[in-house]
């Protein structure tokens, strides 16, 4: 008979897994979204003088 523990220590590759692949989802939707804050403000604002 099998434990709880064993297949919970059985899931933890998968879920390891997708846990990698959410983190590098919401990092590219932070940086898209990030981006186009940037790029809204300079619409905004104009291009400042060097």
């Amino acid at each position: 008979m099998l434990g709880s523990s064993s297949i919970i220590a059985s899931n933890k590759g998968p879920c390891t897994v997708a846990a990698a692949l959410q983190g590098a989802v919401v990092g590219v939707v932070r940086a898209a979204i990030d981006i186009g804050g940037a790029e809204g403000a300079r619409r905004l604002n104009g291009d400042w003088p060097a």
